[in-house]
């Protein structure tokens, strides 16, 4: 009976220890959840197409995320150059400041320039280096990975091992994404309070803040009337072309409306969440995890 019960008792660690085996093996292979990078290497000179509207939906991201003195000032920059070209083309203006109105413009433009890059890649779909490919999907299923494809998660998961090399250099490539922070407010009222603060600080020369949106502002639902820098710009845009110039596209993108589709989708920011983007050349510091 003894021996009996030994052989039973033995089977059952067996079993127990198989099982253990194959829980783990599973939950190696299971696929990581969403959102998801997909890499391969890369097996062409090609860079990954730009969307055809892809200026003047980064301009309208840019706009949203700017705090309301930024906003002032950018527009107050545009008209000061448009009332220079337009002093220009009159034979009764005079236009009393040194320099090119365009240059003077872009370069005092320059300081918002972090903003405008992170807007950039907060839209972008697909990336690429000397190495690998890069795209982002909602999951590991939606992305229909092929053959020498690798799915990793855009971040790793609390416990996770650390990533390989190759995911890292794709994180860094889907920056914006990657390093984003979404705080969740709970309601829309405390999270617009939140993105308020968050925009002000933003301002400030060392903070590590390049966005700050809320789910509406993702959207990209068209407004009634065109917004004071779409008009402002328009008007400058006019006067440029009057002038014989050729637009910045950077400018000239601010005066047009995109299309509407949803922005960065696989983020999942709802009503109540805060969107934070880190400036590029902020990435190893830390955002902020609260509104204060």
């Amino acid at each position: 009976m003894n021996r009996v019960r030994a052989a039973a008792l033995g089977g059952a660690i067996v079993a127990a220890a198989l099982l253990g085996v194959l829980g783990l093996r599973s939950r190696k292979a299971a696929a990581p959840e969403g959102p998801v990078l997909v890499l391969r290497a890369r097996v062409d000179g090609t860079r990954p197409p730009l969307r055809a509207d892809a200026d003047e939906r980064a301009m309208t991201i840019a706009a949203a995320a700017m705090a309301p003195s930024d906003r002032q000032h950018v527009l107050e920059l545009i008209d000061f150059a448009t009332a220079r070209l337009e002093a220009q083309l009159s034979p009764l203006g005079t236009d009393f400041d040194e320099g090119d109105p365009v240059d003077q413009l872009q370069k005092s433009l320059q300081p918002y320039l972090s903003l405008f890059t992170a807007a950039r890649e907060l839209d972008r779909t697909a990336w690429a280096s000397e190495e690998i490919e890069v795209r982002i999907a909602m999951s590991c299923a939606a992305a229909h990975v092929g053959k020498g494809e690798t799915c990793a998660p855009l971040r790793d998961p609390a416990g996770a091992p650390p990533p390989s090399a190759q995911v890292k250099r794709a994180r860094f490539l889907a920056w914006a994404m990657a390093s984003a922070r979404i705080l969740d407010l709970g309601t829309t009222a405390r999270a617009e309070a939140c993105a308020k603060t968050l925009r002000i600080r933003s301002t400030e020369a060392l903070s590590p803040i390049a966005l700050v949106l809320l789910a509406d502002d993702l959207a990209l639902r068209p407004a009634t009337d065109p917004s004071d820098l779409q008009a402002a710009a328009t008007r400058l845009g006019r006067a440029i072309v009057v002038s014989g110039r050729q637009p910045p596209k950077d400018l000239e993108a601010f005066a047009r409306v995109p299309r509407q589709e949803p922005v960065a989708p696989w983020l999942g920011v709802t009503d109540g969440q805060v969107l934070v983007i880190p400036r590029l050349s902020a990435l190893g510091r830390t955002l902020p995890g609260t509104c204060e």
